[in-house]
């Protein structure tokens, strides 16, 4: 990339740097949700196993450090390049690794939602199924990092459109597959007591309304990508991608534990 000074009427403002803005404000927005959550996790269901406990820390860890480094990124684009022109148009290190704060944030997540897929079926071959997609999806964001540090400039982001499907489209695919065997198997055990009943549809409601969300959000981004590569309209939405992820996994635990709660009294009602 060249170090002279480019024109500021020939920089598309609007598209690269005003995206950056709103990313990084949306991405605030939910992390303060994430300290919320995180806090109230930590007070009210300390007594989750230890695997459990640590997947909640890790989440929370990655997402205060992508945070600050978005807040470093700001500053480096707003304060101390101010009058650099040419800065605009390249991608300082937290934007280009992004997809690996991603996937480092998803993938235990999609493995803890294969766990609960697999009590729900017994199923090995599904469990495994999903752990591969997972992995390949935590491959591919890995990869699209390394090649964003190779492309690191707005004008090359069209480069990287084979990789970045890749690495969206097998989020997108994992997510979903994960969310229509979970509600499925949700809806097909509302059977039973009424209180029970009554209780899984509220899990069925809850789950539908977060875990999709990360789909959406991953086909979304992957759309937007496709369509104006060399823009940074994509990242409004891949960049607080990841606290979602977190925000989901927060949603999901509590109904989960209520689930099992209700689960043992209808066990202890039968036998009754």
């Amino acid at each position: 990339m060249s170090d002279l000074p480019v024109p500021l009427s020939s920089l598309p403002i609007q598209s690269v740097l005003g995206p950056l803005v709103l990313a990084v404000c949306i991405n605030a927005f939910f992390y303060g949700f994430s300290v919320l959550q995180f806090v109230q996790y930590r007070t009210r269901l300390f007594r989750d196993n230890l695997p459990t406990q640590l997947l909640v820390s890790w989440t929370f860890l990655v997402d205060t450090i992508h945070t600050v480094a978005l807040c470093w990124m700001m500053w480096s684009y707003l304060v101390d390049n101010f009058a650099n022109t040419t800065y605009l148009v390249s991608a300082p290190w937290p934007f280009t690794a992004t997809p690996t704060f991603l996937v480092v944030t998803a993938a235990p997540c999609q493995f803890y939602f294969a766990r609960r897929v697999w009590k729900f079926s017994q199923s090995l071959p599904l469990y495994w199924t999903i752990i591969t997609l997972s992995v390949a999806n935590t491959t591919m964001g890995i990869v699209a990092t390394a090649f964003a540090f190779t492309h690191a400039d707005v004008h090359d982001f069209k480069l990287l459109l084979p990789v970045i499907d890749s690495w969206l489209g097998l989020g997108v695919l994992c997510d979903g597959f994960t969310s229509c065997w979970l509600i499925y198997y949700l809806a097909r055990n509302r059977t039973g007591f009424r209180h029970r009943q009554r209780l899984r549809d509220r899990v069925a409601q809850v789950f539908i309304e977060s875990s999709i969300l990360t789909s959406l959000f991953a086909l979304a981004d992957l759309l937007v990508y496709s369509s104006v590569p060399n823009t940074n309209y994509h990242i409004i939405l891949g960049i607080p991608m990841g606290r979602v992820y977190t925000y989901v996994r927060y949603v999901i635990r509590i109904p989960f534990t209520m689930l099992a709660d209700g689960n043992r009294r209808c066990t202890l009602l039968a036998v009754g």
